[in-house]
């Protein structure tokens, strides 16, 4: 898919999002990213979604056929005392462990801004996400240091590549 026909353009919200135009290798339209059998027949008006976030030196990128959010942070990202309090739920309370770890909260905390990102909210009330009743995928990277959410309405993360910047440049991908 060429990126650069696509027709991107930003919601009421204020996020980013495409609405067609990414061309497949095979000439035909379609939402991107898809295998060129799948192009056949598409709609050029078709979304493709996506949502970014970044860390430091470190981006996530998730693209989707449906609306999709994703949010990294740092493992050793410093946690306020009493945040976890402050954002879980009476069920997340329940299923963590009564003294949280910082990776506990870090967890439930990029979640719940997956959660938030796919919905694409206005207002990050994270107190009112229950990020144990939507369909969010949460991987740490003990390698990187770094734990990634991703929430989407269906079951959807086939792959994670990492890339690293290298003096404000991406490129070598490990």
């Amino acid at each position: 898919a060429d990126i650069n026909k696509a027709d991107l353009r930003k919601n009421e919200n204020g996020k980013w999002e495409c609405f067609g135009g990414v061309s497949c290798d095979s000439g035909n339209s379609c939402g991107g990213g898809r295998a060129d059998d799948d192009c056949e027949g598409k709609d050029k008006d078709e979304k493709i979604y996506f949502s970014i976030s970044h860390t430091e030196n470190v981006v996530a990128v998730a693209i989707a056929k449906l609306p999709v959010g994703a949010d990294i942070e740092k493992t050793t990202r410093t946690v306020k005392e009493g945040l976890f309090g402050r954002i879980a739920t009476e069920e997340e309370r329940r299923e963590f462990s009564s003294s949280p770890t910082r990776e506990d909260v870090l967890r439930l905390w990029t979640a719940k801004e997956s959660v938030f990102k796919r919905d694409g909210g206005r207002i990050f009330r994270p107190q009112v996400i229950n990020s144990l009743a939507e369909n969010v995928k949460t991987v740490v990277l003990n390698e990187y240091g770094l734990i990634v959410s991703v929430a989407c309405e269906q079951e959807f993360v086939t792959e994670i590549n990492i890339v690293e910047s290298k003096d404000g440049r991406f490129g070598e991908r490990r």
